[in-house]
């Protein structure tokens, strides 16, 4: 399978945006996750090349990872210590019998998990719709661009809709970045516009959220009707990021990054583009400092906010040997693309960048 890869060519980005549409036109399953988690890896190396930030992260840098992360609870697939967790906020006696019973344990878990995966896969889609929709169609309006052109960005930003608002104002600072050439100034300008799309991309998710968590199952367990909250579950999936050499827990402050122990990305150690401080306050506790950041409500989008924006503020320039790296190998991407799920055993999970980044590209 041979995408095109000329970033600077308008055909390029038409070629995604009907790819989009195509994978979208699938039912929830997984093989429509693994699809939007590699067409997202595309797009940011895409984009990265268009607006000359090789190895900088744009929010599809991230989203693949997350999209990715997702993708386990879809193909109900989990860490093992997540059943463990799960299980902790249950009643004893449930614990105990589950724990004595292997078949009963999978009957369970494969009855929330069907619920949960759906859940999963519907908030997947939602956001690749409109987030991936709206960088293919930034690529298709400037990829031939090398001058700036005032008539062409209006053009284009008039194309979304009030209700796209973050979007708009997004695409505009990913647009200047494009022509800055103050190194330091383009790094605010993404991470500006990052924050922008993140904060569009998790108001769009609230309603799944919030209807996820209040969700749950009834079931029989030794002959007894039982209730069960889904929210433990999701909990476990929705706030753990696998991300290359990382296994982050969101309901613990972001740490460091693990490559050079350092707190924020080169160019973003203060927040001094003209509004972009302000912006953050808005739901990050302290402002150059990672205290407070945990999100122990995954249903509160304040909570998601304080944790994304500082977890994006440090990776943002983890270079092209980090940010770039593929989720899948060639032969799994062309299995993918052909309509095949890869052997769950296959898949780089969690993603060790040493082994899984080399086998990968």
């Amino acid at each position: 399978v041979n995408h095109p890869t000329n970033a600077f060519d308008p055909t390029t980005w038409y070629f995604y945006e009907a790819s989009n549409r195509r994978v979208l036109a699938q039912p929830p399953n997984p093989l429509r996750n693994l699809q939007i988690t590699q067409s997202y890896h595309e797009l940011g190396v895409l984009f990265s090349e268009l607006l000359h930030t090789n190895g900088t992260a744009n929010w599809p840098t991230m989203a693949t990872w997350a999209s990715n992360t997702v993708g386990m609870g879809i193909r109900k697939t989990f860490l093992p210590h997540w059943i463990d967790e799960v299980l902790r906020g249950w009643p004893a006696w449930i614990r105990n019998a589950l724990k004595a019973d292997a078949d009963l344990l999978d009957l369970v878990f494969s009855r929330l998990l069907n619920v949960t995966s759906l859940a999963l896969s519907n908030g997947n889609a939602i956001v690749f719709d409109e987030i991936g929709g709206s960088f293919s169609r930034f690529g298709a309006a400037f990829a031939n661009l090398t001058t700036p052109s005032p008539s062409r960005l209006t053009a284009f930003l008039e194309s979304f809709t009030p209700k796209q608002e973050l979007l708009r104002e997004a695409m505009g600072y990913y647009y200047e970045a494009k022509f800055e050439s103050d190194v330091h100034r383009a790094q605010q300008l993404v991470f500006y516009a990052n924050a922008l799309v993140g904060l569009d991309e998790q108001t769009r998710l609230q309603p799944a959220i919030h209807d996820a968590f209040l969700a749950n199952v009834t079931i029989h367990i030794l002959r007894r009707r039982v209730t069960l909250d889904l929210a433990p579950l999701l909990t476990r999936v929705m706030m753990t990021l696998l991300m290359p050499d990382e296994i982050l827990f969101m309901h613990e402050d972001v740490p460091p990054r693990p490559w050079d122990q350092g707190t924020w990305a080169a160019g973003l150690e203060h927040l001094t583009l003209p509004g972009l401080a302000s912006l953050y306050a808005t739901f990050v506790p302290i402002a150059d400092s990672l205290n407070g950041t945990a999100a122990t409500d995954w249903t509160s989008l304040a909570q998601r906010m304080r944790y994304i924006w500082p977890l994006f503020r440090g990776r943002q320039d983890g270079g092209v040997s980090r940010n770039d790296c593929p989720p899948f190998s060639r032969a799994q991407v062309d299995a993918i693309w052909s309509g095949h799920t890869p052997p769950e055993a296959t898949l780089c999970l969690p993603y060790d960048l040493a082994s899984c980044c080399a086998a990968t590209r």
